[in-house]
Parts: C-alpha cells; sequence; structure tokens
C-alpha cells in the first residue's frame, strides 16, 4: 500500500563544541510526491529502480530485471521488453541511489489504436453505403421521371397523338416533363389543325368532282334522247333537246 512507501531526508546536528547531537528526519509519503508510481494505467506505468535493479516503488506489471538490463539515457528509447514494445522515459536520482522510469507500452496502444481504426473504417463504410442507397434512390427517381418523359416522346413519335407525360412532382425533372407536355399537346394541336384542313380540302375536291361528274350524266342523258328523237324523225324534239 502507498502508505508503506516513504520518502525521508536524514540530517545529522552537530555542534562544533560538542559533535553529534542528534539526527533530524523529514519523511513524507511517496504516493504524495510521486503518486504516479502507484497509478494502475494499462498503457504506461512508472517505477524507481536501484542501482542494483531492485524495484523500489512502482506498480510494474513485467520483471523488474528485464528493465533493469536497459541502459541508462537521458533521451527517450524504444525497446521491446518481454515481447511488447515500449516506450521508455528515465531520470536519474542519483541522490537516492536509484533512477526514475516511466514506461509506455505501445503494444496495448497499437491494438486500441488499430480496433479505433476498424471502428472508425466500419463507420466510414456504413456512412459511404448509406450515401450511396441515398444518392441511387435519387438517381433512380431521378431516371425515372426521364424514361416517363422519353417514353411519352417515343409513343407519340410512333403514332400515337394522344401520349401523354405523366410526371409528378417538384424540380428539374419535373420541369422538363412538363415542358415536353406542353411541346406535345402544341403538336398535337398542330397534327389536328393539318388533318382539319386536310379534310376540308378533300370534301371540296369531292364535291368539285361529285358536281362535274352530274353535269357529264346530265349531258349524256340529253344526248341519248336526242338520239333517239332523231332516229325516229321527230326532229322537232332533237331541236329542243339540242
Amino acid at each position: 500500500p502507498p502508505t508503506e512507501h516513504v520518502m525521508s531526508l536524514i540530517t545529522d546536528i552537530s555542534v562544533p563544541s560538542v559533535g553529534s547531537v542528534g539526527v533530524l528526519e523529514v519523511s513524507i509519503r511517496m504516493d504524495q510526491v510521486m503518486s504516479e508510481l502507484y497509478e494502475e494505467n494499462g498503457y504506461s506505468f512508472s517505477l524507481l529502480l536501484s542501482d542494483e535493479g531492485e524495484l523500489l516503488a512502482g506498480v510494474c506489471p513485467v520483471s523488474a530485471d528485464s528493465l533493469a538490463e536497459i541502459p541508462y539515457t537521458e533521451e527517450i528509447g524504444l525497446y521491446h521488453v518481454e515481447g511488447h514494445r515500449v516506450l521508455i522515459a528515465q531520470s536519474d536520482l542519483r541522490i537516492f541511489g536509484c533512477r526514475y522510469m516511466h514506461v509506455l507500452d505501445l503494444s496495448d496502444l497499437d491494438r486500441t489504436i488499430v480496433r479505433e481504426a476498424i471502428f472508425l473504417l466500419a463507420v466510414l463504410l456504413v456512412a459511404f453505403s448509406l450515401m450511396v442507397l441515398i444518392i441511387s434512390r435519387l438517381t433512380r427517381q431521378m431516371l425515372r421521371g426521364f424514361y416517363r418523359a422519353f417514353d411519352g416522346m417515343r409513343a407519340f413519335a410512333d403514332g400515337d397523338i394522344d401520349a401523354t407525360v405523366d410526371v409528378s412532382g417538384e424540380g428539374e425533372v419535373a420541369l422538363f416533363a412538363k415542358e415536353v407536355g406542353a411541346l406535345l399537346d402544341k403538336m398535337r394541336q398542330l397534327l389536328r389543325d393539318n388533318l382539319e384542313q386536310e379534310r376540308l380540302s378533300q370534301s371540296l375536291e369531292i364535291r368539285a368532282l361529285h358536281n362535274q361528274i352530274n353535269a357529264h350524266f346530265i349531258y349524256n342523258v340529253l344526248e341519248a334522247i336526242k338520239m333517239m328523237a332523231e332516229i325516229d324523225e321527230e326532229y322537232a324534239i332533237a331541236d329542243a333537246v339540242t
């Protein structure tokens, strides 16, 4: 427990004429001075190692001997300890006959980063899938409107003058469909006007031809009566008919 770890400073008290008269000891709990030595963290831990490699204080999940083999350096170094990839920062505490060592375990951190990266990738994939689904649905709706417009135009071109374009809603596609529908209405009206003009023209031609046929028929009948009168020597009738 932290209460069992105490840091003490001992000083001799002496008087020149008498010599040593006592000892002054100032003690403080280690968990108050270096609280990180007693904090349990899955990614990092701190400890104090004596010059002989003995663990003096700290929570050490690995063997202290494997850490004692690491040479002292003031620079942060990357090491492999018992299969773990770790970053180690050290401080020289020679006044206490030990060194302070802070160890950051990168293996757990790497696994956490990988898990978070996989989770983020999954979220991105889900978001991308939803975006593709939404875009696909919007595209299908848009193309469906265009296809309806094109189907109406194709049916009109194939001879169905009553073909219409049925596209509801708002937006560019609906506006395009309305314009196409208006164009088909104008073309339909023009076709009907042309058909009516052709019908009237044909009716006039038939009537004129009918009148011509009636005149020839009357002429032929009168000519036949005249011939019959001349054959019977009824010249007065023949002259009248002429």
